[in-house]
């Protein structure tokens, strides 16, 4: 097998790993804590200068639970896999694998009426990475709105 496909089957195997339930459960729970007075959030980020993996929030005692689970459990060499197994919780699972890609990528979105989740909650993603990116990140924000 050459180092290319050895590559892209680990990659497959750590998306899958990450994206099971562990990680939309955990996101889910999270997510809940969202008040209409308080949402809740945390930055994931990337140094590739040192292979390290950090986690920013606002101190919320949700968010540095979230956050600790994350920076065990996060692929520190491939934004690329956090965002994309987050997003198949967002979706439900109803995303297609995108093919592996040294491309830049980046993107800011909201999303509501997430299966699992309070009808009344909304979740702001933004992202960047790619092999350009000295410090990809995933930020995420979850707010609850008045209904």
């Amino acid at each position: 097998m050459n180092t290319k496909s050895l590559l892209l089957v680990l990659l497959c195997f750590t998306g899958n790993s990450f994206a099971d339930g562990t990680l939309c459960a955990r996101f889910k729970t999270f997510a809940e804590t969202a008040t209409v007075d308080s949402s809740v959030g945390f930055k994931l980020e990337s140094d590739w200068s040192n292979m390290s993996i950090k986690c920013t929030h606002n101190q919320k005692e949700s968010e540095k639970s979230f956050c600790s689970w994350l920076v065990v459990n996060s692929s520190k060499e491939f934004m690329r896999l956090n965002v994309t197994n987050l997003e198949q919780c967002l979706s439900n699972g109803n995303l297609i694998q995108n093919a592996f890609s040294y491309s830049k990528i980046s993107a800011t979105y909201s999303v509501t009426e997430i299966s699992g989740l309070s009808q009344d909650i909304e979740v702001s993603v933004s992202y960047q990475y790619g092999n350009d990116i000295p410090q990809p990140f995933l930020s995420v924000e979850v707010s609850r709105y008045g209904g």
